[in-house]
């Protein structure tokens, strides 16, 4: 009685794992692409939230105006291409001192974050956190001003970010 007992049970549990593995399969299925095949991936997850606070720590120097604690969260050489189209690439010293140089034009910067994620790519194995923004400023002529931000940065191996694309538009007045 105990070993049919313990074969049931055995079989149940099978048979829960298959179920589980199933809806899990069904959930990271991937999406009909409509004929379209993405260059990086299709097949994503959630990931390391400790990037994602990389990512908000980053902005808290930005909006602090003092970008020498952010040296420790970039690899050695990064590339930016910012919203207006300029493109910052070089050794992390010459990519943060041209950045405090465009943040020293400015004497208030505040950022609403709406939404920060990161992502992991599992096909190609890299690391990435999506972030946006409305970043509101004000410049050394006191004209103020703000922008959405759409930001994506990417993670090398080491936990470094050494690419960052950011997208923008003017906010809209209310």
């Amino acid at each position: 009685m105990g070993a049919l007992l313990l074969s049931m049970l055995s079989c149940n549990e099978a048979k829960e794992k298959t179920e589980t593995e199933t809806k899990m399969d069904e959930a990271s299925a991937i999406i009909n692409l409509s004929g379209y095949t993405p260059t990086l991936s299709s097949d994503a997850k959630i990931g390391d939230a400790k990037m994602a606070e990389d990512v908000l720590a980053l902005f808290k120097t930005w909006d602090d105006g003092n970008l020498s604690a952010a040296k420790e969260y970039f690899a050695d050489s990064i590339t930016m291409y910012l919203r207006d189209g300029m493109k910052v690439s070089g050794s992390r010293d010459e990519v943060m001192n041209a950045m405090q140089g465009g943040r020293d034009n400015y004497t208030m910067m505040k950022n609403t974050i709406h939404v920060v994620f990161p992502v992991t790519l599992k096909p190609i194995n890299e690391n990435w956190v999506a972030i946006w923004s409305t970043e509101a400023f004000t410049d050394k002529s006191g004209k103020t001003d703000s922008v959405v931000l759409n930001e994506t940065w990417r993670f090398n191996s080491n936990g470094k970010v050494d690419l960052m694309y950011q997208y923008g538009r003017p906010a809209a007045s209310n």
